[in-house]
């Protein structure tokens, strides 16, 4: 039977070769760092034999207009810094969501693979591929921490006048 890889045979043996970590280790908490990467479809299926995956995308609310409309020609206004603050959240919020999706499973052990693949955390959007059943509550939990780390963010802040950001998601 053929296998069903999320990554080529080749990325596999780079990845594997160049000793690289699978997550950001400046956003991803110790025990995500213990996880292994997924590198096949099976990977993903949870050891209730359920084989089903989940695509979860995800793309922050309006910040496309926020950004034609917001005056970045007035002094203090900083669209690098903004940029940068909007990709430093979004990451921070994927993985500290991923985290608190462990903290309620089955304890997870160092060499186990992550029950989570992010794809895409570039600007505002979001690509996830998870174990089915974990779904929905990451998708909450993204929500929820964008939201709050948003309000905290000074660049962020800025720019959406004390609003916090919002995502939208499909899976």
């Amino acid at each position: 039977e053929p296998r069903r890889c999320l990554t080529s045979t080749a990325s596999q043996m780079r990845l594997a070769a160049s000793n690289r970590p699978w997550v950001y280790p400046n956003v991803a908490t110790p025990k995500l760092r213990k996880c292994d990467k997924p590198l096949e479809f099976q990977h993903l299926a949870g050891r209730d034999g359920d084989s089903y995956i989940a695509l979860i995308k995800g793309d922050i609310d309006g910040l496309g207009s926020l950004q034609m409309e917001h005056d970045w020609d007035a002094p203090g206004q900083d669209v690098g810094e903004f940029s940068l603050a909007v990709e430093n959240v979004v990451k921070q919020s994927v993985f500290r969501a991923m985290e608190r999706v462990m903290d309620d499973q089955t304890p997870f052990k160092a060499g186990e693979f992550a029950p989570f693949l992010p794809l895409v955390m570039a600007g505002d959007d979001i690509w996830v591929l998870c174990r089915r059943r974990m779904a929905l509550k990451l998708a909450n939990l993204i929500g929820e921490e964008l939201s709050q780390r948003s309000k905290d963010d000074n660049a962020i802040q800025k720019v959406t006048n004390g609003k916090a950001l919002s995502i939208g998601f499909g899976i």
